[in-house]
């Protein structure tokens, strides 16, 4: 395990840790743009998570290289190896694990308000469809409720 190695680790932690935290604070104001429903802000938001993520899968790409270069063991535990490296690298790489895992219930919530917005625009436009299967309510001056089929014979006649 070089020095240099070490260090070109280092590098690459810190990047990954800074494209992480811009994740972070991005999928924030996407959830404020949803929560808004600001068309623009979201499409600007999208755009920028896409370039976000690109860089975040070359980054790890690079780090999973400089990993098998220090250690002979295979990455199919990294945590092992991560183990075997000095203190402050191990520190880097929990903030980056723990920034992950933010970036992913942060992106969760945000699917979770898409969903909630879906079902609520489905929902408004199931109302306005007035399906047979589906009749539309309307009330009567006595406030009694009339299917659309009841209001429109009381309109023919």
């Amino acid at each position: 395990m070089s020095a240099q190695s070490l260090q070109v680790l280092q590098t690459n932690l810190l990047q990954e840790k800074q494209a992480f935290s811009e994740l972070v604070e991005l999928l924030d104001r996407e959830r404020l743009a949803l929560e808004n429903q600001s068309m623009d802000a979201l499409k600007k938001f999208s755009e920028r998570k896409q370039q976000l993520t690109k860089n975040i899968e070359l980054l790890g790409q690079a780090r999973n290289n400089v990993l098998s270069e220090i250690s002979d063991e295979p990455l199919t535990n990294v945590t092992e190896i991560v183990r075997m490296l000095p203190r402050n690298i191990q520190n880097l790489w929990q903030q980056v694990l723990d920034l992950a895992e933010q970036c992913h219930q942060s992106n969760l919530v945000n699917g979770k308000i898409i969903q909630i917005n879906k079902n609520r625009v489905a929902r408004s436009l199931q109302l306005l469809k007035s399906q047979k299967s589906d009749p539309g309510l309307t009330y009567s001056s006595r406030g009694i409720a009339n299917t659309s089929r009841q209001a429109f014979k009381a309109i023919e006649a």
